[in-house]
This record gives C-alpha cells, sequence and structure tokens, in this order.
C-alpha cells in the first residue's frame, strides 16, 4: 500500500534516511481522499495555512535545514511547532505552494516531515519533481507510484536520478 509504505519510510529513524519520500505528488481530484488513507495510516494533515507557513519558517532558517529539528519524532516536531498530535502520530503532512525554489517544504527534511503538493496532469507532476530535484536532490532517488509504463517511462527519462523505485518503498 503507497501509504502505509511512504509513512513507514518517512518514520523509520524519525525520518533522517535521504532516499525516504520528501514530497508527494498527489492527483488534485483525489488529494483529499489519498490524504484521508494517509491519515489513517498515522500522518496528521496540517490543513491550516498559518501553522503550515510556521513549519516552514521553523524547519528552514535562511533557506537551510534547522538542524535541531533532524530526527525528532512527529509529536516533538508538532510540540516545537505550536500544535499536539497523538504520540503514536508517524508523519506530519503539509500542502507545499509551489516546487522546487516556490517552496522550501519540497527541500529535504531528515524528520518525519512530508510536503504535498497537488497536480492537474502527469506532466505537471514531473515537471514539479524535476525542479524539486534540481534544487538540491538531482542526481540521488525517486520513486514512482504507477501502473500506467508510459508513466513509468516518461518520468524515468525526465527526472534527473541514478535510482528510481517504482511502486515500492525505497528506504525500508
Amino acid at each position: 500500500d503507497y501509504a502505509q509504505g511512504t509513512i513507514l519510510c518517512r518514520n523509520t529513524d524519525n525520518g533522517i534516511q535521504c532516499t525516504a519520500e520528501q514530497t508527494l505528488h498527489l492527483p488534485a481530484e483525489s488529494s483529499d481522499a489519498i490524504l484521508e488513507v494517509f491519515a489513517r495510516n498515522g500522518a496528521h494533515i496540517v490543513r491550516d495555512e498559518a501553522m503550515t507557513g510556521r513549519i516552514r519558517s521553523m524547519l528552514f532558517t535562511d533557506g537551510r535545514l534547522n538542524v535541531e529539528l533532524v530526527g525528532k519524532t512527529s509529536a516533538e516536531l508538532a510540540h516545537i511547532f505550536g500544535f499536539t498530535v497523538p504520540e503514536e502520530t508517524r508523519a506530519l503532512i503539509v500542502t507545499a505552494r509551489g516546487a522546487g525554489e516556490a517552496d522550501a517544504l519540497c527541500k529535504e527534511k531528515l524528520c518525519p516531515v512530508l510536503a504535498c503538493l497537488p497536480y492537474d496532469s502527469f506532466d505537471e507532476a514531473v515537471d514539479n519533481a524535476v525542479r524539486s530535484l534540481k534544487m538540491e536532490g538531482a542526481g540521488h532517488s525517486s520513486i514512482l507510484f504507477s501502473n500506467d509504463a508510459d508513466h513509468v517511462e516518461h518520468a524515468a527519462m525526465r527526472l534527473p536520478v541514478a535510482r528510481m523505485a517504482i511502486n515500492t518503498a525505497n528506504t525500508v
């Protein structure tokens, strides 16, 4: 299951693996339903834009990751950000306002925080992933969940990564 594997990867060692998902690219028309599946698998979805802004500014100071937050649990992070979640919460999901340089939330976070970026077309999703990867992750890895062979080939040809996992968790 996509959500279960993604949450497991993002939560393992409190998200310090750089191969774990950083940004979820979700089809806009079904993003709410998909996020609900993530919530059922232990994620807390941050829907408040002001809180998302607070998380962004606390995670990244002067464009750099706040190392004091690396490896913290979801509950510890929520407390630091100013809200509470159950101790068993496995990840926090926030909506990014754009890909790559448009939003620091698309950067590597090294903690159990996932950015979410809805898209209207698969081409847009791939373009967004390329922008984010070129910001600081080109040459590393990517994960694609798709049963469409054309989508897999298209993404494999466009994404600037050496490793692309298909329909599987990337870290565990």
